[in-house]
């Protein structure tokens, strides 16, 4: 089965039923995962689905059907469906799809495909061994498993305004979480890797060393006073700032007036201390993508330039409703209409190193933790539950919990400083952050 061929057929047999444009994907994907713990394996799971989306546009109306029957008789039961669906859905003025004009026509090679094949053995031995090396250490008590995952994929997109192509992804995972202390004492911890390409993952033994150095540091923790003072986000809690901020310059939150970033297009909204890059085609980038969900390429966007928002993420739907161009953030999922998101999001590196920030600090947090979601996009303001270590005299002391820290976002970005260790292991990457003064409830 050639499935542009599949997708081109249905968008041909929807134009004549009396679709005015269509799109179509199908997503054939596989995975493969194997979980331990305490050496032995709990779990080991494969799956494989292949699905079809047909997205059926007439004039301003809209529907979208999916199904992973792809029988003759049921593709084209899928085709009248989505058009009788279409005609009674109410009419919208901002949707159409890509111009010719606008359509990709050059498919980067992004280096995102890994055609090693990862076996269940092999994923086992590997969760095995990062569980083993933490636990040959004695402060380490006990384990809450170790996993380690492989995935492919492969995404198929037609357009009736003569976009067809394809590219194929793979994604490869490993994390361990253990237990150190006993009784009224126990921290839980943990270290992860991902990487489009296995051999690109941290090895086992770093994961197990590594998760076993970050629970044992969290032992015995105080509690603090309230107060205000200055904190640093480490670099991976940093990125849930940085995902803040790109729900905030959403296209849609920003078309719908609840964002409270809306009409800051041109102002400073940050230390000018701070650049943010979104892009797409970041070589083996966890969110890199050859083209978006509307046929677009788009490009490499400096969305902060010196403290100054420069874009919005903004699809077709949300670009026409703001007046302004796409610039090509759009997403979706495979029963999904497209909305904007971002790609390779990400904050430049600063020149200071994270121990000099640090050394500098006479009392003030190192945030290593953060629980649920604290950042009110509408309002700006923020607050999260956190733990992480007290600095004192320019060194982290021991380790604090049951802390919430406080502020608006505003006046945190006006504030923030970024590190120089930024690493790139996931879809939203920053460095470190210093943030000059935030409110923190203690006891």
């Amino acid at each position: 089965m050639n499935k542009l061929d599949v997708i081109n057929n249905l968008i041909k047999e929807s134009i004549i039923l009396g679709a005015t444009d269509a799109d179509a994907i199908i997503i054939d994907s596989s995975s493969l995962s194997a979980e331990v713990r305490m050496g032995k394996p709990t779990n080991i799971e494969y799956s494989q689905d292949m699905s079809v989306a047909l997205r059926v546009l007439i004039n301003q109306q809209q529907a979208i059907v999916s199904t992973s029957n792809f029988d003759k008789n049921s593709l084209d039961s899928m085709v009248e469906r989505v058009i009788a669906m279409a005609k009674v859905t109410p009419k919208n003025p901002n949707l159409f799809l890509a111009s010719k004009e606008q359509i990709c026509t050059k498919i980067k090679d992004l280096n995102l495909y890994d055609e090693q094949e990862m076996s269940a053995e092999t994923l086992l031995d590997n969760a095995k061994e990062a569980e083993s090396i933490a636990l040959e250490n004695k402060e380490i008590t006990n384990s809450d498993g170790a996993s380690s995952s492989t995935s492919k994929s492969k995404l198929y997109f037609a357009t009736s305004n003569g976009f067809s192509q394809y590219y194929e992804t793979s994604m490869n995972s490993a994390v361990l979480s253990v237990i150190a202390g006993k009784d009224e004492n126990m921290q839980t911890g943990y270290d992860f890797s991902m990487a489009r390409f296995a051999k690109d993952l941290k090895t086992p033994k770093d994961i197990g060393r590594d998760s076993a150095k970050k629970t044992i540091a969290k032992l015995f923790p105080k509690k603090i006073a309230s107060a205000e003072m200055p904190v640093i986000f480490e670099n991976h809690i940093a990125a849930g700032l940085l995902g803040a901020f790109s729900s905030a310059i959403n296209g849609s939150s920003i078309s719908r007036g609840t964002s409270f970033l809306c009409n800051h297009l041109g102002k400073e909204i940050f230390n000018p201390a701070v650049n943010i890059i979104d892009d797409p085609f970041i070589i083996k980038g966890l969110s890199s993508r050859a083209f978006d969900a509307e046929a677009m390429s788009g490009e490499k966007l400096n969305i902060v330039n010196n403290g100054i928002l420069n874009h919005y993420l903004l699809d077709l739907q949300t670009a026409h409703k703001l007046n302004m161009q796409s610039n090509a953030r759009a997403s979706r999922g495979l029963s999904s209409t497209p909305s904007p998101s971002s790609t390779n999001m990400h904050i430049l590196a600063g020149k200071e190193s994270l121990q000099s920030m640090i050394g500098n600090i006479k009392k003030g947090l190192f945030i290593t933790e953060a629980f649920g979601s604290g950042a009110n996009i509408v309002t700006g303001e923020y607050s999260q539950g956190v733990s992480g270590f007290l600095i004192e005299n320019g060194k982290l002391t021991y380790a604090v919990s049951e802390i919430t820290i406080a502020g608006n976002l505003k006046t945190m970005f006006m504030q923030m400083i970024p590190a120089s260790d930024l690493k790139f292991d996931r879809g939203l990457n920053s460095p470190s952050l210093y943030i000059e003064r935030m409110t923190i409830a203690g006891v």
